[in-house]
């Protein structure tokens, strides 16, 4: 975490000890990230109206229904406020909304009367092409950069993840094969999509949550740049370890040994003049204008956001990494995030699926040939049952032939060496089979189901 982000933690802290209404918002925005923004545009508009949290609520509640008054000072105040760090005025007025809302004030935005500010200028966002996110890949100079622009475009991480709440290291990296590591390999468990973990720390080999944690992916496209990137650190003869930083530092570049948020801003921006991506910008100093980069860190999330099609909203915010959004899908907390992994992963192939350069039932056949490489089919006989089927494959024929293989795969070892009976049954089929103690693993893409049976259990 930064020494910025420390510092508004800590005067967000202590808001929350001497301020009942903050401390009652607060509780409702579990995302750290969120409270910051929210916070950073509270401070200058309760600045400007000489307010507290609680006083201006009360305040508000004492104006009673017309509350004119109280109007005409909030967009008086607002008027003033021409730029604030993180915040337009719109957003301004969003923080009064949420703070009121979830004080029990109104109820719903439409009872709030106050219209949002009109801006006067409005700073486009700029969110790269598809053949621009390739120039600036072209234009990073080392196969570290190249894998973090990917990083950046295929799971829409935010800048700060690298290192908040701790430096990211290969552990995060949930598909890569850490028994090929040892032998100097970098092999990754699926083919089509590696999961990531986000914002979490390490206790040992033991996940620590945080409450900002979840679980993203990257593309095939982005697997091979991390690939590239971690053997050219063989090649320079690194040991890699599961504690081995995912981004690492050129000795030119520092002596912490990873690189942190601030250093990848530098990065970017370089890489930005570098491929001739800047815009004119007036400098409010000295009234002239000059050249800035066109593109940051951040443009690269709604970049990924845009890309995911063909999921829900829900799904949407999950992958990009919102508590709230998670929450919703699953009704439970971010300790279900690990069971959700496949879930979710196959969420992000079919959302991603044009990026990837797949069809949907191409998205599909690569979903079911990963989940058999799960319960143990060997990865010679897959690329036989490919050989069997032939070009084009097509997906009812595959998964025809999957079937017959499936037979073949039980009773299959899992969790901590337990046997297991397991079959693919149909919709039709799964009821009786759940009545008779069978319990459901997966759905596939097909809408049958895949069920197991404990083998000390009744094969009825």
């Amino acid at each position: 975490m930064s020494k910025a982000s420390k510092r508004v933690a800590a005067e967000i802290e202590a808001l929350i000890q001497t301020d009942k209404a903050f401390a009652r918002w607060m509780r409702k925005l579990r995302n750290e990230v969120t409270r910051a923004d929210y916070y950073k545009a509270l401070v200058p508009f309760l600045n400007t109206l000489k307010l507290t949290p609680q006083t201006f609520i009360d305040q508000y509640k004492a104006e009673g229904e017309v509350r004119e008054n109280m109007l005409d000072t909030v967009e008086m105040a607002l008027k003033e406020i021409e730029q604030v760090h993180m915040a337009t005025a719109i957003f301004i007025h969003a923080t009064m909304v949420s703070l009121l809302k979830h004080n029990g004030t109104i109820i719903g935005a439409a009872a709030f009367e106050l219209p949002a500010p009109k801006r006067t200028r409005i700073e486009p966002q700029y969110i790269p092409k598809e053949e621009e996110y390739e120039t600036v890949k072209r234009f990073a100079p080392k196969s570290r950069n190249k894998f973090y622009f990917a990083f950046l475009r295929e799971s829409g991480v935010r800048r700060g993840v690298l290192d908040d709440p701790a430096p990211m290291t290969l552990r995060n990296v949930l598909d890569l094969d850490f028994t090929a590591l040892e032998k100097g390999e970098i092999k990754f468990a699926r083919q089509t999509s590696c999961a990531i973990l986000i914002y979490a720390t390490w206790d040992g080999a033991e996940i620590a949550r945080t409450p900002e944690t979840y679980i993203t992916y990257i593309l095939p496209s982005g697997m091979q740049l991390l690939k590239d990137y971690l053997e050219s650190r063989l090649r320079d003869g690194e040991k890699l370890t599961p504690d081995s930083y995912l981004f690492t530092l050129d000795k030119t570049e520092g002596t912490k040994g990873y690189l942190t948020d601030e250093q990848a801003g530098v990065m970017v921006i370089r890489t930005m003049y570098a491929a001739g991506f800047t815009i004119k910008k007036k400098n409010p100093k000295t009234g002239q204008s000059e050249d800035k980069p066109k593109y940051s860190s951040k443009s690269f999330r709604p970049m990924f956001y845009n890309s995911l099609s063909g999921i829900d909203d829900i799904d949407k915010e999950a992958l990009m990494g919102h508590i709230k959004g998670i929450q919703a899908r699953y009704h439970g907390t971010i300790d279900d995030l690990m069971q959700a992994k496949e879930f979710m992963r196959a969420k992000y192939e079919h959302g991603m699926r044009t990026v990837a350069g797949v069809s949907d039932e191409q998205t599909r056949m690569n979903m079911l040939l990963d989940f058999v490489r799960t319960m143990g089919l060997p990865e010679q006989k897959i690329e036989a049952i490919k050989r069997e089927i032939g070009r084009p494959m097509r997906l009812d024929a595959l998964r025809s032939r999957l079937r017959k293989e499936f037979e073949h795969l039980t009773p299959h070892a899992t969790d901590g060496g337990s046997r297991f009976t397991s079959k693919i049954v149909s919709k039709e089929e799964l009821i009786e089979c759940v009545n008779a103690g069978w319990e459901i693993v997966k759905e596939l893409s097909d809408g049958a189901f895949v069920v197991k049976l404990p083998n000390h259990t009744s094969h009825e």
